[in-house]
């Protein structure tokens, strides 16, 4: 009798176009070995699934159970046809991140997100108009500012503290994914890919949000160029554009400066985007047509600020728009933890529910010396706080020395 764990193996396999011989191949045991182990006959040893995972690129507890997050996850990536993809660092990193949480749900330490609370547009608009209206509502429940350097940061942050999803920030210069949602409601969490600069991973940011509050059900929606292949992508795109270059302010602009290089310098500069995904916003809100967007999209950023220096309005600018113009293509999001999923995984380690092991790879840290740091530091902070409670009020400071200090940093 055919057992599930055996046909879930062998699915898998089939799913990666590997034959049983290469599997029995890799693990190091014998073809007829790997036959009897999928059909049932034979029990497969710790070892050899974690083996038989690793060799399928999969998680060993989405072998065990069909219904867990990694296994999900694994099967909605297949379904998209992005092998390279999730083949990557990158996707891996995902994918032991759902194990962590996978482990600690089943402790009693679920995700606290929010996702439930976002309105869900489901009348006869079409999906741009949803995109559209969704991005309205975002705009106004995350508070981010809808201009200015400290775009990207102000809104990860948002989307941590109004939603309670992670956003997760890490370089892979030598993987193909751009950004990754996932999206299944018990383990919402939202990748960007750091070696791209910040105005690329601004769009990215955005896009992936789009997927998570656009309810595109799938568990994990991979993204590498970001193009608009699928109804979902495009919605994402529709999403992103309309957060992040709202039309009314794209109008603002075009009214007071025209559609010519003053007007894209000033727009780069307050959305903070990238002058591709400006000219895509322009051509979406049909500001400039298809001819229009070919001939900018030839001229690139770097002929705008060609035409800026050989111009008057270099002079019109404000230095620091010239400025933040040129350098930001040398300027990168900062690397942050999934801060949410570091804070469960806290108490479950206190709990006992996990070890120091898959806390400290929240922050690819060594355990050891992540152990070791986390106690030492909190030693320290017990003897500053034992120090200072022995202290005594201190009666010749004057009202005006106490009152000249800085109250907020």
């Amino acid at each position: 009798m055919e057992s599930p764990l055996g046909a879930r193996i062998r699915t898998a396999r089939e799913r990666t176009g590997m034959q049983s011989q290469e599997l029995a191949a890799r693990i190091g045991i014998d073809p007829s070995a790997m036959s009897n182990i999928e059909s049932g006959k034979r029990a497969v040893k710790t070892r050899e699934l974690v083996l038989i995972a690793e060799a399928l690129s999969v998680s060993p507890l989405a072998l065990l159970d069909e219904n867990s997050l990694p296994a999900r996850m694994h099967v909605a990536a297949r379904l998209d046809g992005k092998q390279s993809t999730i083949e990557g660092a990158a996707y891996s990193r995902l994918r032991a991140l759902g194990e962590i949480h996978a482990v600690l749900a089943d402790a009693g330490l679920p995700s606290a997100n929010t996702l439930r609370d976002v309105p869900q547009f489901q009348h006869e608009w079409s999906w741009k108009a949803e995109a559209e209206q969704l991005a309205d509502w975002a705009t106004k429940h995350l508070g981010v500012e809808p201009t200015g350097v400290k775009r990207f940061s102000q809104f990860a942050n948002a989307i941590e503290d109004r939603l309670g999803v992670d956003v997760i920030v890490e370089k892979y210069p030598s993987d193909p994914l751009s950004g990754a949602a996932i999206t299944a409601r018990d383990f919402p969490l939202i990748f960007v890919n750091a070696q791209h600069p910040t105005p690329r991973a601004l769009f990215t940011l955005a896009h992936e949000c789009g997927h998570l509050l656009l309810s595109h059900d799938g568990s994990t929606a991979v993204d590498d160029t970001l193009a608009g292949s699928t109804q979902t992508e495009r919605q994402a795109n529709a999403f992103a554009a309309a957060f992040l270059m709202p039309a009314d302010k794209v109008d603002n602009y075009i009214d007071e400066y025209g559609r010519g290089a003053e007007s894209l310098a000033r727009m780069l500069y307050d959305f903070q985007v990238s002058y591709e995904s400006l000219i895509y916003r322009l051509h979406s809100l049909r500001r400039i047509d298809t001819d229009g967007k070919k001939s900018l999209s030839a001229v690139g950023w770097q002929g705008l600020l060609r035409v800026i220096v050989g111009t008057e309005l270099r002079e019109r600018l404000d230095p620091e728009i010239f400025t933040q113009l040129i350098s930001r293509l040398g300027k990168y999001p900062a690397e942050r933890p999934p801060s949410l999923l570091a804070a469960r995984c806290f108490t479950g380690y206190q709990r006992g529910v996990i070890s120091v092991r898959p806390l400290a790879g929240l922050f690819k840290k060594d355990p050891v010396e992540f152990y070791d740091r986390m106690y030492d530091d909190d030693e320290k902070s017990a003897e500053v706080l034992e120090r200072v409670e022995g202290t005594l009020p201190d009666e010749q400071v004057s009202d005006e020395e106490l009152f000249a200090g800085i109250p907020v940093l």
